[in-house]
C-alpha cells in the first residue's frame, strides 16, 4: 500500500481528475484527507492507496496546472 500525497489549488474538479486517473488503472482509495491552507489557495491531499500507480499516471498528474506537486510515499 501507499499513500498518495498531492499538493493542488483548491479548485473544482482536481481531485476528481485524480480519481478518475485512479479509476482508469484499477487503484482503490482506502482513506483519504484534505486540508485546505490558510487563505483557501491551496491544499494537501493524503489518499491511501491499495496497489501502486503506474509512472504514467504520476507524470500525468504532475503535468496538471492545477497540480503542484505530487509524491509517493510506501506505507
Amino acid at each position: 500500500d501507499h499513500c498518495l500525497v498531492v499538493r493542488h489549488l483548491d479548485r473544482v474538479g482536481v481531485l476528481a481528475a485524480v480519481f478518475d486517473l485512479l479509476r482508469e488503472v484499477e487503484i482503490n482509495v482506502q482513506e483519504m484527507e484534505n486540508t485546505i491552507f490558510a487563505g483557501g489557495g491551496a491544499a494537501i491531499a493524503r489518499i491511501q492507496l491499495h496497489g501502486q500507480p503506474p509512472d504514467w499516471v504520476m507524470e500525468k498528474m504532475e503535468q496538471s496546472d492545477r497540480i503542484l506537486h505530487v509524491s509517493l510515499l510506501p506505507l
